[in-house]
């Protein structure tokens, strides 16, 4: 059974429309609502792809508590919220009062090179041989909660910095609908967040895909 879930973003909207598109259209029709906390793409482009789910653009001081009145209101029961390019850091309140569980997706892999995503991109471009992306389960330590998934990116040192990035954010955009999927079929809840992330996977799964598969 695939469960009701809500996306955050804040960005030009290019991963979560590759993102929408690569799920099946039951996950797809269980979205509930998209939300961005500033004017921005993302807000344009989700209302192009969203056949029924409410886009509500909002500032940043009314954001937190509009989304949880929004809940409120709609009695929506175990859903799950996804951040997808989203720039805002939700407060400790928000994440204590949030009744569902917050997925993050990052643009390295953590715990390496937490932080905003231009700057997480270049350390990593400079740094190391491998990057990748990260999904983790969102908590009041920035980007430190219990990892979902990974998937590494080779960095090849001809890239310039914009290259390593497009080759990101593809890995990204390929694997990510893929693992959504995984967790709206899942039983993963605010429980978890005293898991590690070995726990986590246990418990719900998430073992059965990755950089393993050579042929995906």
């Amino acid at each position: 059974m695939t469960r009701p879930w809500l996306l955050f973003s804040s960005s030009t909207g290019q991963t979560f429309r590759s993102f929408y598109q690569g799920l099946g259209a039951e996950e797809r029709a269980s979205i509930q609502g998209f939300f961005t906390d500033r004017p921005c793409a993302a807000a344009t482009l989700a209302r192009q792809e969203l056949e029924k789910a409410p886009v509500y653009e909002l500032e940043k001081k009314q954001f937190e508590a509009f989304v949880l009145d929004w809940i409120e209101k709609k009695q929506i029961k175990d859903a799950v919220v996804l951040l997808c390019g989203f720039f805002g850091i939700l407060s400790a309140d928000f994440l204590e009062r949030c009744p569902f569980p917050v997925v993050n997706t990052h643009p390295s892999l953590l715990p390496a090179f937490p932080g905003l995503d231009h700057k997480v991109q270049r350390l990593a471009w400079e740094s190391v041989p491998v990057s990748g992306f990260s999904m983790h389960m969102v908590t009041d330590k920035l980007d430190g909660g219990a990892i979902i998934f990974q998937q590494p990116v080779a960095m090849d040192p001809r890239w310039d910095e914009d290259e390593a990035r497009r080759q990101v954010r593809a890995v990204e955009q390929r694997w990510l609908p893929r693992v959504w999927t995984a967790l709206l079929r899942s039983s993963l809840s605010k429980d978890d967040l005293s898991l590690t992330s070995r726990e986590l996977r246990l418990k719900h799964q998430l073992f059965d895909f990755g950089f393993q598969e050579k042929n995906f």
